[in-house]
C-alpha cells in the first residue's frame, strides 16, 4: 500500500465528511488521542495491534493534560482507562473487545467526572485479508458540577445559581473503524451524543440543552523493512512512521481557525517509532497550537510492555488567543 493510497483515502473521507450537517461542541482537548482511542471512538479498542509482535489481551493507560500553563483555573484533565482483548481461535473470525475509561475534565469552577464502558465488535471482511470492520457501542454515566465558591454572579438571586449546583446523566457514544491489516485505519464517531448545556428559555428560565458531535480519525503505520500480516512485525522492521489526523465537526461552534467560523478543527500529526522503545514526533492544529512529543518503552522479564510519552504545545500565530503553553503525559502498561 503506497504513500498515494493513504493520500487518496484521506481526501475521499476528508470529502464526504463535511457534506455532514449536525450540530456539535467540543469534548476535552487531548493530544494523546491515540494513547486511549476509545475515549472518542468505541469502536477503536486495541491500539496495541499495530505495534507489537504478539497479541496483548489486557491493556492499562493512564494520562493528565494541563492546558495553559500558569493561567488560574486553565483546563485540567485526567484520565484512566483498560482493556480487555480475547484472543481469538482465529483471525478469520469476528470477535468482541471491551473497554473502560473514568476521566475528570475541570475548567476553573466547572468540572464534568465520567465512567464510560464500550463494547467493539470486529468483523474480519471476506474476500480481503487484513481488512477488518469494528462496530462499537458505549454508555457512560456523567456528573457535571459547579463549585459556587468561585463564582461571583452580578444577581446572587439568579436561578442559576441555585438550578446546576450538580447534574447527573447518562450519555451514549457509538463509532466504526475500518482497518487494512496493520498499515491503515479510519474511523467515524459520535463520542458524546449527549452533552450539558445551560441556555435560558423564553420564560427566562435555563434549561439543558442535548447535542452531539463528530470525530474523524485517520492515519497509517509505515514500516521499515519485510512485512508479514500473519507473521506480524519482522525483526528488521525496527522504524514505523505514523502520520495521523484527527477531524472535530461542530457547526455550532465558532472555531478559532485559519478561516472565520470554519465548521472543522483539523489536527494532524507525524510520529516515529525506534524499535518499540522510543518515538518521537509532532503536529499542529487548525487551533494554531504546535505540539512536540517524546516517548518511551521497554519489556519485562514477563514479555509485559510499558510506556511512558510527554507532549508539549505552544499557540502559534498573531490572530490565535495566547493564553499559554500547554503539557500532556500519558502512560501505559501492556500485559503478556
Amino acid at each position: 500500500m503506497t504513500p498515494r493510497f493513504y493520500i487518496q483515502c484521506t481526501l475521499l473521507l476528508l470529502c464526504l465528511f463535511t457534506g455532514a450537517t449536525l450540530r456539535a461542541q467540543q469534548s476535552p482537548y487531548t493530544v494523546f488521542y491515540r494513547a486511549n482511542w476509545q475515549f472518542i471512538n468505541p469502536a477503536a479498542i486495541d491500539r496495541s495491534h499495530y505495534l507489537t509482535r504478539k497479541h496483548r489481551e489486557m491493556v492499562l493507560s493512564a494520562g493528565a493534560r494541563q492546558q495553559w500553563i500558569g493561567l488560574e483555573g486553565a483546563p485540567l484533565m485526567y484520565f484512566v482507562s483498560a482493556e480487555y482483548c480475547p484472543q481469538q481461535a482465529s483471525g478469520d473470525f469476528p470477535g468482541d473487545k471491551f473497554g473502560v475509561t473514568a476521566f475528570s475534565d475541570k475548567t476553573d469552577a466547572i468540572g464534568t467526572y465520567g465512567l464510560h464502558g464500550n463494547y467493539s465488535r470486529y468483523i474480519p471482511l471476506p474476500y480481503t485479508e487484513g481488512h477488518v470492520l469494528h462496530l462499537g457501542l458505549g454508555v457512560g454515566a456523567n456528573l457535571y458540577q459547579v463549585d459556587w465558591k468561585k463564582i461571583r454572579l452580578a444577581n446572587m438571586t439568579d436561578p442559576l445559581y441555585n438550578s446546576y449546583e450538580g447534574q447527573f446523566f447518562v450519555d451514549f457514544s457509538i463509532g466504526a473503524m475500518y482497518r487494512v491489516q496493520k498499515k491503515f485505519y479510519v474511523g467515524l464517531s459520535m463520542p458524546q451524543i449527549f452533552t450539558l448545556s445551560t441556555q435560558r428559555d423564553s420564560s427566562g428560565q435555563f434549561r439543558k440543552e442535548k447535542v452531539p458531535y463528530i470525530y474523524l480519525t485517520i492515519g497509517g503505520f509505515i514500516q521499515r523493512g519485510e512485512y508479514s500480516y500473519k507473521g506480524k512485525m519482522t525483526e528488521e522492521s525496527t522504524i514505523v512512521v505514523e502520520p495521523s489526523a484527527i477531524v472535530r465537526y461542530a457547526t455550532g461552534i465558532a472555531y478559532s481557525t485559519l478561516l472565520n467560523n470554519f465548521p472543522l478543527s483539523v489536527d494532524l500529526n507525524l510520529r516515529v517509532h525506534y524499535n518499540q522503545r522510543f518515538w518521537i514526533g509532532g503536529g499542529y492544529g487548525t487551533n494554531g497550537l504546535l505540539n512536540a512529543e517524546v516517548g518511551f518503552g521497554g519489556f519485562l522479564e514477563n514479555d509485559n510492555k510499558w510506556n511512558i510519552g510527554v507532549s508539549y504545545g505552544i499557540p502559534v500565530g498573531k490572530k490565535y488567543i495566547n493564553l499559554g503553553h500547554s503539557a500532556e503525559l500519558t502512560m501505559g502498561y501492556y500485559f503478556n
